[in-house]
């Protein structure tokens, strides 16, 4: 229930959201965002989003834009970051070289809601 509690208040209040980018002669060549987020496993800074440009992976560029992510949480005093990604291929090893371990403690469940199609207005 404390952990309910405390995902109520996060989702009622203000958001205290990380956005990062990095940029190569002034353009966005990727980004990172993360908030804070309450779980079952524990309170943190949950990554929803990282992205690099496909010409400047394999750079370093999202190891240190999660290593900022990092530093950030420290100073907010959040015990943990975490994120959702694939089981297995290179992003899961990717994540795993930087020193995430994949939870036993979630499953992520969906439902795919028919054949409809966003369509910009």
């Amino acid at each position: 229930m404390e952990n309910a509690r405390r995902r109520l208040v996060e989702l009622s209040s203000p958001s205290d959201a990380v956005t990062l980018g990095a940029f190569d002669q002034g353009r966005l060549v990727g980004f990172v965002f993360a908030s804070p987020h309450t779980s079952a496993i524990g309170t943190g800074l949950y990554v929803a989003e990282i992205a690099i440009s496909p010409s400047h992976q394999r750079m370093g560029i999202g190891t240190a834009l999660l290593a900022d992510v990092e530093a950030t949480a420290i100073q907010r005093g959040y015990p943990q970051v975490w994120l959702v990604s694939r089981q297995i291929g290179g992003v899961a090893d990717y994540y795993t070289t930087n020193g995430y371990n994949r939870s036993n403690a979630l499953c992520v469940y969906s439902k795919m809601l028919g054949a409809t199609v966003l369509q910009d207005t």
